[in-house]
């Protein structure tokens, strides 16, 4: 005999899936998102609900609302939320873009004609032909 499966209403997951707005769906997703990695990083914790509310504060029940994916947090509550779980969901540290410019001399004679190389700073080469022919050619350094 085939058993068929129960239905469950949820809320949550109906106001989830009733969104057409594209916008509001990415915030919607981010939000569940988020609740799904502060559930398993409690869990990695070896704690429960319980256990993680009396270390934050708060009532049980404000620990099943946040992780119901539909809590809108403040940055307030996401930092004490990273420091009890000793984890990070907000990187506010601007990283530093770091470029490196190698530049590499040769100086080059081509039928008994020097070529020199001359280089601005910008990452581009210049070569002068010297045979008084005023050829240039830009590239790359």
């Amino acid at each position: 005999m085939k058993k068929t499966a129960r239905k469950h209403n949820s809320e949550i997951l109906d106001d989830f899936f009733s969104v057409t707005d594209a916008k509001a769906y990415a915030k919607t997703e981010k939000n569940m998102l988020l609740a799904m990695r502060i559930d398993k990083a409690i869990k990695a914790k070896g704690l429960n609900k319980t256990k993680f509310a009396n270390k934050m504060g708060v009532q049980a029940s404000v620990i099943t609302r946040w992780l119901s994916g539909a809590h809108n947090f403040t940055t307030d509550t996401l930092f004490d939320i990273e420091e009890a779980l000793e984890t990070c969901y907000i990187n506010v540290e601007e990283t530093q873009r770091v470029e490196t410019i190698k530049t590499v001399y040769v100086q080059v004679a081509t039928n008994n004609r020097p070529v020199h190389a001359v280089n601005y700073g910008l990452g581009y080469n210049i070569l002068l032909d010297t045979s008084n022919q005023s050829k240039c050619t830009y590239g790359k350094g």
